[in-house]
């Protein structure tokens, strides 16, 4: 991840939080479309140990902070350079993962979010 449009994380800060990764694109319909419901998923479970993390999959920084602002999302989003692509194996977008708080990934990729059962489940570990 190249640059950040919110507030930066190192993996080491990530560890003993759930993270949702959510890769996305500004062109791409379903994400749009799902990023609300990431924004409720963050509101819901950010005090109980969730991070939401977007990564757009290139493009212009400025455009994609100001699509961040306009529509009121205070999750983390950052801009891709190829290699989280490369790493996650993304086939497509949206897709979405679950890293554990011990920083293993533990579910995806999926093109659907994952439930808040799910998500709830992960937090009690």
């Amino acid at each position: 991840v190249k640059k950040w449009v919110g507030t930066a994380y190192s993996l080491q800060e990530l560890r003993g939080r759930v993270v949702l990764l959510d890769i996305w694109g500004i062109n791409c319909r379903p994400c749009v479309a799902k990023l609300p419901k990431v924004q409720q998923l963050h509101e819901k479970f950010k005090d109980r140990g969730l991070t939401v993390i977007a990564i757009h999959m290139g493009g212009n920084l400025e455009e994609v902070g100001q699509f961040v602002r306009e529509n009121s999302y205070n999750f983390a989003v950052g801009i891709d350079n190829g290699q989280l692509w490369k790493n996650y194996g993304v086939m497509g977008i949206p897709s979405y993962y679950l890293i554990d708080r011990s920083g293993y990934l533990v579910w995806g990729p999926e093109h659907e979010l994952p439930s808040d059962e799910r998500i709830e489940a992960l937090l009690k570990q």
